[in-house]
């Protein structure tokens, strides 16, 4: 009886090949699966978007919480603190979930058919429960913090202690004041990073302002994602439109561009501040937010499809 040949008896050169071509079949292997990734499910593709708008926010309202937005380095600081979040947080996770992180972003990809409705509400919700999440942190971290502001030692009609007065220049007003601490935390004197209307704006300057500013963004997103897919620079560019919108028209709406930006600081400030801390009209000016992005989304949708597309625009 002849007994099979053993490993041992297998010339060395037959080894050789052997194994070479076993790598080369796992290298293959590997190939064919990065080529053909495995697709996200709705529910990691919510999580990037819960952990993408997490960290957008928090970064903005924490931000908010340390510098004034009225002093020209707070406005600097909101701007570039909005624009490198959304840089990085597209960078990262877009090619998961698309990078929207705002559902009026989300409501454009409805729109163009990139995003199917039903999944509309799930982003939605991942959206504002991210947001929240993340202010929620902020204003944890900044309830404990003293608030430097800039006043007039003249008209303020209550004692100081004289080991809080010292004298600075304040360049909004172009003045020398003495300015003092304010006897509150930052976090009840920026009321927890929230987007406002301005003091001296109408509520129809806000509204336009919110939807001319997100009528650019959304623009500036389908032009650079939809026709060809996400290309390399896309973030760069995107982050760099929120950088422009915020420096355009932070004195008026704060440019929220986003409705979760403006609606999660509302929140917390409704459960970490008293009453009082709140500014008047807190609610009353809300509305904008929400109209203004929306419609200037759609604006933007129906510019890009009649005129702007690549492929699909209805207008030659």
């Amino acid at each position: 009886m002849t007994i099979p040949p053993q490993n041992n008896d297998v010339p060395i050169g037959h080894r050789r090949k052997s194994f070479i071509s076993s790598i080369q079949g796992a290298m293959s292997m590997n190939s064919q699966k990065a080529n053909n990734p495995k697709p996200y499910s709705l529910i990691a593709r919510c999580y990037a978007e819960f952990l993408g708008t997490f960290i957008f926010i928090f970064s903005g309202t924490m931000q908010a919480n340390v510098y004034d937005i009225s002093q020209p380095v707070g406005l600097t600081h909101a701007a570039l603190t909005h624009g490198l979040a959304t840089i990085v947080v597209i960078a990262v996770f877009g090619r998961i979930s698309g990078g929207h992180f705002n559902p009026v972003v989300s409501w454009a990809m409805v729109l163009c058919q990139k995003l199917p409705l039903l999944a509309f509400p799930f982003y939605m919700a991942a959206q504002f429960f991210g947001g929240f999440a993340g202010n929620l942190l902020s204003a944890c971290l900044q309830r404990k913090r003293d608030f430097l502001v800039w006043e007039n030692y003249a008209t303020i009609s209550y004692t100081l202690p004289q080991e809080g007065i010292d004298y600075g220049y304040d360049k909004v007003h172009n003045s020398t004041y003495q300015k003092f601490i304010l006897l509150t935390t930052q976090l009840a004197a920026t009321s927890s990073g929230i987007t406002h209307l301005g003091a001296n704006h109408e509520w129809w300057e806000g509204f336009m302002s919110e939807t001319i500013t997100t009528y650019f963004f959304v623009t500036v997103i389908l032009m650079m994602v939809v026709d060809n897919g996400p290309m390399d620079g896309s973030p760069l560019v995107i982050g760099m439109m929120v950088i422009v919108n915020i420096f355009a028209t932070a004195s008026i709406t704060g440019t929220a561009m986003n409705p979760v930006r403006a609606l999660s600081p509302n929140v917390v400030a409704e459960i970490v501040l008293s009453s009082s801390s709140l500014p008047a009209k807190f609610w009353t000016y809300h509305y904008i937010y929400w109209a203004g992005p929306f419609l200037g989304s759609t604006i933007a949708v129906i510019g890009y499809r009649l005129l702007l597309s690549k492929n699909d625009r209805l207008i030659p």
